[in-house]
């Protein structure tokens, strides 16, 4: 009687199950913010104090980049100001986290830090978007749902205090 043969499927087998153990989950990511990796999470007053630029915007264009991190690198048409002292209308972003990468024609509150030469978002939940007027956070310290000026001047309470 041959053994080896009995031997190999089992370490065919043994390699197989080690395998598939080891591979990740190729699940989209749900956007829950529970999953925030090595993203520092901020308070409402906190990303507001620490954000450089705080914009409303709409993404005019996005672009994916392959890469070790990938990225993605976007046009942000300023709407509004609502902390810093940017005057260009449009300003250029670069987010390095899949999971939180922005959509064309979509509108956003942002907490951004400036780089030198892009934007980036201050952490995993420092973008706030927009749907029908309406912009909902789930930030401790701001939760609910909120047009602009309502954010605006919570924005205005945080820095005059």
């Amino acid at each position: 009687m041959n053994r080896t043969r009995p031997t190999k499927l089992l370490l065919l087998f043994l390699f197989a199950l080690l395998i598939t153990s080891c591979q990740s989950s190729t699940e989209p990511s749900t956007g829950n913010n529970s999953n925030t990796g090595d993203w520092p999470s901020y308070t409402f007053k906190e990303l507001v104090s620490n954000s450089e630029l705080v914009v409303y915007g709409e993404i005019t264009d996005t672009k994916n980049l392959d890469g070790d991190p990938p990225s993605q690198e976007s046009n942000l048409n300023v709407l509004k100001v609502l902390k810093g002292d940017e005057t260009n209308k449009t300003i250029s972003l670069k987010l390095t986290d899949p999971s939180y990468y922005v959509s064309s024609d979509s509108k956003y509150v942002m907490f951004l830090e400036d780089t030198g030469s892009y934007y980036t978002q201050k952490s995993y939940n420092s973008l706030l978007i927009e749907k029908n007027g309406v912009i909902s956070s789930s930030l401790q310290g701001f939760s609910g749902e909120f047009t602009i000026d309502e954010v605006q001047n919570q924005i205005s309470n945080v820095m005059a205090k």
